[in-house]
């Protein structure tokens, strides 16, 4: 290749070429070049030197070939701040491997074969505030590989992890995002993170987590956001989250098989906003009060086999603005079970076995906006369970067996006169408030013409007695003055 009339060119593609080796200074005439792009061109070997003179490039794109790295593949671009890696067959980041690469900010490493970070691998990456190593073969990482790093996010999905310890993050106290999601890991010891004191959102899902030590999550004062969904957790004990935890506020916990949780389990996490335990099989344990108390403003509780609730089982939760329960098998709600949540916003309970709900139900929660009822085996609805309900936007009532009656027409007349929706999103056609009359399904609004609609001129039932009434004491009038007239 020769680059000599290329001199003034700012950027170059070579994707998809069958190139084989780049020799040393094969780019040395291309002194303006800001740009270059050899992507996917069966690039077998890059010899020591081979950038040379490219001291202005900013930009390296060498994703999908075949190469080794050495210390000295990345010399001579003072500049280079882009760097795309991903899908090589490299196993190894040598000692050294962006040492001159002083003014790189992106590298991306992913979809690869990386088995192996030598200490050192890393250093000289000052600039660097995100780093992928996703989908590769790395099962550690040896101390010192990221010493000399700035890093803020860190990224380890789909790799070879099983154990997380405190031996495995060394010289990472900048981070404030790592991932690890879809590895092998089965087991958190204790203090696992003690060294990322810095880090505020850790994803752990799509593992195998089955162990979580006492304190494993200890001493992460600045920890936000936990995700650990879809493992294989079944129990939640005491400690697990002990440890100045004070300022997380988004807890994901759903998919996993959890059956049982100690009651002071979330005694620590004063900061909690949101808790996500849907998928589980939590059962009856939810009235144990785990959650009395909690300062919550989201709680699912989704497809977990519960079948009771107990009156206290959400005491004191004051601040719970959204709260779902479906899913679930339960029959019955008692009376007062929601008068702590007085800042509900959005309640749930789509799904369940439910046949009536307490006339009182909502007394308590006038800020509910969105209502979701349906799914369930109600047969009639009665419109003074919802009239409380002054901020009401959304009511759901689909897929219940409603009996088509002037009851269920009078709670869908009063939610049309209020201009309240009745319908999913997408079921534009407003057909979810149905009913039910022989075997045959129909819209509740065709109940006005059918049986609740007063004919014409027709007197207001009310009056009926006051007039009937009257009536009879016209007519006896009338028979006393057809006496007296014959008499005479």
């Amino acid at each position: 290749m020769d680059f000599k009339r290329f001199r003034k060119v700012e950027e170059i593609y070579l994707d998809k070429n069958n190139i084989g080796t780049l020799e040393k200074g094969v780019f040395k005439h291309l002194t303006n070049l800001d740009v270059l792009s050899i992507f996917d061109a069966n690039i077998e070997k890059i010899e020591d030197g081979a950038f040379e003179g490219l001291q202005f490039v900013s930009s390296l794109y060498l994703d999908k070939n075949k190469f080794n790295i050495t210390s000295n593949t990345f010399q001579n671009m003072p500049n280079l701040q882009n760097l795309l890696l991903n899908e090589n067959s490299f196993t190894v980041i040598p000692s050294g491997a962006f040492i001159h690469s002083e003014s790189l900010s992106t590298l991306e490493l992913s979809n690869g074969k990386i088995e192996t970070l030598e200490k050192g691998a890393f250093v000289g990456m000052n600039q660097v505030n995100i780093l992928s190593l996703s989908n590769n073969s790395i099962s550690k990482l040896p101390e010192g590989c990221f010493h000399g790093t700035n890093l803020k996010t860190l990224r380890l999905d789909d790799n070879r992890f099983e154990i997380l310890s405190s031996e495995l993050f060394q010289d990472l106290s900048t981070v404030t995002e790592i991932s690890l999601i879809n590895n092998s890991i089965h087991t958190i010891d204790s203090n696992a993170f003690v060294n990322l004191k810095n880090v505020r959102k850790i994803y752990l899902n799509m593992n195998n987590i089955a162990t979580i030590k006492f304190h494993a999550f200890h001493d992460l004062p600045n920890l936000y956001t936990l995700a650990l969904i879809a493992n294989n957790l079944t129990t939640l004990e005491d400690g697990i989250f002990g440890g100045n935890l004070h300022n997380l506020r988004y807890l994901y916990l759903k998919n996993n098989s959890i059956s049982s949780i100690d009651k002071d389990v979330f005694i620590n996490l004063t900061s909690l906003i949101n808790l996500d335990l849907s998928n589980n099989n939590l059962g009856n344990f939810v009235n144990t009060g785990i959650f009395k108390g909690m300062k919550l403003e989201f709680l699912s509780l989704q497809n977990n086999s519960i079948t009771r609730l107990e009156k206290d089982a959400f005491e004191g939760m004051t601040n719970l603005e959204v709260f779902y329960i479906s899913h679930n098998p339960i029959k019955e709600i008692p009376s007062g079970v929601l008068d702590s949540l007085k800042n509900l916003n959005k309640f749930d309970i789509f799904n369940c076995s439910l046949k009536s709900l307490p006339k009182d139900i909502f007394k308590e929660n006038k800020n509910i906006a969105i209502l979701n009822v349906g799914g369930n085996e109600f047969t009639n609805l009665d419109v003074s369970l919802i009239k409380p309900l002054n901020r009401l936007i959304r009511f759901h009532d689909y897929n219940n067996p409603l009996e088509c009656n002037c009851q269920n027409y009078q709670l869908w007349h009063w939610l049309k006169e209020k201009n309240i929706k009745i319908y999913k999103e997408d079921d534009k056609d407003n057909t979810m408030s149905t009913c039910w009359e022989e075997g045959k399904k129909l819209k509740l609004s065709e109940m006005e013409t059918k049986v609740c609609k007063r004919k014409k001129n027709q007197l207001p039932i009310g009056n009926t007695p006051e007039i009937v009434g009257t009536l009879s004491a016209t007519f006896q009038m009338i028979g006393l003055f057809s006496i007296f007239v014959f008499m005479t």
